[in-house]
């Protein structure tokens, strides 16, 4: 199974954590994980040292259709099975996803 985390925090904190903890426990457990983050971010950092696929986008709001079309692209090219998206301001790509 493919998993997509998307985390569009810039700075370090609990759900950065979280989000960090999660994506080592389901690779461990053999499931295939990338991060979507924000170029340069604190969790965007953590991630590429613990070896965790990143897929770096500015996700930047609602209105930043360019990212969605990448995150779609991305998503129909890898074959993702599950987008878990963290933070509220980033449930808009959601939308723009197809099943």
């Amino acid at each position: 199974m493919k998993i997509l985390q998307v985390n569009s925090a810039k700075n370090w904190g609990g759900g950065e954590v979280y989000t960090i903890n999660l994506c080592q426990k389901l690779i461990d457990k053999g499931y295939e994980v990338a991060l979507a983050c924000r170029p340069g971010s604190a969790i965007n950092q953590t991630a590429l040292k613990n070896g965790i696929t990143v897929l770096e986008l500015p996700l930047t709001g609602a209105a930043d259709f360019r990212s969605a079309w990448k995150l779609s692209r991305y998503c129909r090219k890898n074959e993702i099975d599950i987008v878990h998206v963290h933070l509220a301001r980033d449930y808009w790509i959601a939308r723009y996803l197809k099943t």
